[in-house]
């Protein structure tokens, strides 16, 4: 649906047009907004494939829009896009990125890149297989029950998204999630397995992350104290995720556990490598190429589709605007379906870690700003406070699901069912009184009614998990191209991991 773009309008000045654009609607409360058009419920939705995206609940309407559109074009964003997927060069940045690539259709092709991802898709499949069958044996010929994932940052953050989001059977094996540097989450964890049945998998990009290092060190340690003089620990229990094979080899991961990640996808873009190689312990094999071919379909919407109808874009410029000219610096995301939940910290990771930096232009002094959340239904005895009667100008994103959770138990999925329609309309109600709740608590706000967008994902698969993650990844490249920033390095993180790295060799030196 969405908007029609006007044709051959006049150059203007578009960043002061904007900004009394913005003054304009300032004057007005969200309710105003909202009833001054009646068709806008359609003007304002959007949909590609499983996912649709509702803006009639922010502070826009079809000039804003159009504007917006237009500094879209001044920015050549057009071009950008089509530098992205540009399999020879790339977007030109210190080095070309291609996460794209993860999840293109498997071919033989003269790109290095994709045949390198295929055969690595085999090789997780190779190596999921006995996991879930129960033939991987450990050590003392044990099969393996329970597989602790140590990383940190965005492989963290990925393998739970894509290995808790769905309710799959119960699994052969079970999978644990341990990212703490203080070693107290992982003792409490080991307390309760059995050396002989665990595997560890550690998964870091540059596989030289302290966090990530440490854990499996002391991992490595446990093992030892409890398996003495048992030989081929390491290549039994051990499986490598990385972009540094070496460094992976130094640890003692023997070459058929190691899977590879690649420089040119950062590793925060990397949902689609195998940092989310737990999903196939989880959700099955064929649940992680389901989630490829759903990234792919949201890549093509993308690269194809016009900026006036192109989600990804839309979503993006709605963030430069309530950035740059509501001065909104707050966007809260609010999942009501608690698989949805581990999206918070993904996407609180990726846009922060993307474009919390400077522009390259010194006349763009404001860019990303504080992404943050959790489930909407347990803001509701937090967030809402602060939402309500705080301060702080903020926005919200309201994320649901159309079809309720399903598992094999006929009884417990009526009860499903139920919990699901409640939630789902306590979802729509919270946005609505946001909206059009009147501003008397809270007068030192300049706006009447917290401006909210609604995502609704139809069904949760695979394939609209990976539809999901792919629009939240263009979205946050075309934030980076309006603001003129490099969305995929990661300098200030990079620095704080050379100050720890220090700290960590004295404390690991004895171990």
């Amino acid at each position: 649906m969405g908007y029609t773009q006007q044709q051959h309008a006049p150059k203007i000045d578009l960043k002061a047009r904007l900004k009394a654009h913005a003054q304009q609607l300032c004057g007005n409360s969200l309710l105003q907004i909202y009833s001054s058009h009646e068709s806008r419920d359609q003007a304002l939705l959007w949909r590609v494939g499983p996912i649709s995206v509702d803006m009639s609940f922010q502070r826009l309407n079809q000039e804003t829009l159009t504007l917006l559109t237009r500094l879209a074009e001044e920015k050549c964003l057009d071009r950008a896009i089509s530098q992205l997927f540009n399999k020879e060069d790339g977007i030109a940045f210190d080095s070309p990125q291609r996460h794209w690539l993860l999840r293109a259709p498997a071919k033989q092709s003269a790109i290095e890149q994709e045949n390198l991802v295929a055969e690595q898709i085999t090789k997780m499949a190779t190596l999921a297989r006995p996991l879930l069958s129960g033939q991987w044996h450990g050590a003392t010929g044990h099969s393996i029950t329970d597989i602790i994932v140590l990383a940190t940052g965005g492989p963290n953050s990925i393998a739970r998204l894509t290995s808790q989001t769905f309710l799959s059977s119960p699994a052969p094996v079970k999978v644990h999630f341990i990212s703490s540097l203080d070693g107290v989450e992982l003792a409490l964890l080991l307390q309760e397995l059995s050396a002989e049945s665990t595997l560890f998998i550690l998964s870091s990009r540059s596989f030289r992350t302290p966090d990530t290092l440490s854990n499996g060190n002391m991992a490595l340690a446990w093992l030892k104290n409890h398996l003495p003089e048992v030989k081929g620990i390491q290549e039994k229990h051990f499986i490598g995720i990385s972009a540094n094979v070496a460094a992976m080899s130094e640890f003692g991961i023997s070459t058929a556990n190691q899977l590879q990640t690649w420089e040119w996808a950062s590793g925060r873009f990397s949902s689609c490598s195998a940092f989310s190689f737990p999903m196939m312990l989880t959700a099955g094999i064929d649940a992680f190429q389901q989630l490829l071919d759903g990234a792919h379909a949201m890549d093509e919407h993308f690269k194809c589709t016009p900026i006036q109808q192109n989600l990804p874009a839309i979503l993006g410029l709605a963030d430069i605007w309530n950035r740059n000219y509501l001065g909104i610096n707050n966007r809260v995301l609010l999942p009501y379906d608690g698989r949805l939940d581990p999206l918070v910290p993904f996407a609180t990771q990726l846009e922060m870690e993307s474009c919390g930096k400077q522009s390259t232009r010194a006349d763009q002094p404001q860019t990303g700003g504080i992404i943050w959340g959790q489930s909407g239904l347990d803001a509701r005895h937090s967030i809402h406070e602060f939402l309500h009667n705080g301060t702080q100008t903020s926005g919200c994103e309201f994320i649901m699901t159309r079809q309720p959770p399903h598992t094999a138990d006929t009884l417990l999925n009526k009860q499903l069912e139920k919990k699901h329609a409640m939630c789902r309309e306590l979802c729509l109600s919270t946005a609505h009184t946001f909206a059009f709740e009147s501003n008397s608590s809270a007068p030192q706000r300049s706006m009447a009614g917290i401006p909210s967008t609604i995502i609704e994902v139809d069904d949760l698969t695979p394939s609209s998990l990976g539809a999901l993650i792919a629009l939240w990844e263009h979205r946050v490249f075309v934030q980076s191209v309006l603001w003129e920033l490099n969305p995929f390095d990661q300098k200030g993180i990079d620095k704080d991991k050379q100050n720890s790295h220090a700290i960590y060799r004295k404390y690991s030196s004895d171990s």
